[in-house]
């Protein structure tokens, strides 16, 4: 097995260099069920963050995609089920990094996750941190 980089998956997708494609896509085609090619959890947040930040892909295009490149059998992600549950939380518009944070303190037994940011707090079901829980 091999492991992906974040830009060879960028250049499969995105098709926006014609040399790096070309060599992405035969890369992508020697992958199969018996010899996939393997997605480390880093690798999957940064390709979210590329494609929403540089591509402008929102989050619908990309809770699909990503959707469908988890059930491909040329690829294994790394905690495909942490995977899988951050983007039941990305549906409602929480970034993937957020989502995961939040899946895997879950899974560790955490009974909440304390952050400053207030967009993760309303889509990724965080606590804020105010001085009052800070406390406690």
């Amino acid at each position: 097995m091999k492991g992906i980089d974040t830009n060879v998956l960028v250049r499969m997708i995105m098709r926006d260099d014609a040399e790096q494609t070309a060599i992405a896509d035969s890369f992508m085609a020697s992958l199969s069920a018996s010899k996939p090619g393997y997605v480390p959890l880093v690798a999957a947040v940064e390709l979210w963050w590329v494609l929403s930040s540089s591509y402008r892909r929102t989050h619908d295009q990309l809770c699909a995609l990503f959707e469908e490149l988890i059930d491909s059998d040329d690829l294994v992600f790394e905690s495909a089920d942490d995977l899988r549950a951050g983007l039941v939380i990305a549906r409602s518009g929480a970034g993937l990094a957020d989502a995961l944070i939040a899946v895997s303190s879950q899974a560790s037994g955490c009974t909440s996750v304390v952050t400053f940011d207030k967009a993760a707090v309303k889509k990724a079901g965080m606590t804020h941190l105010t001085s009052a829980v800070a406390r406690s």
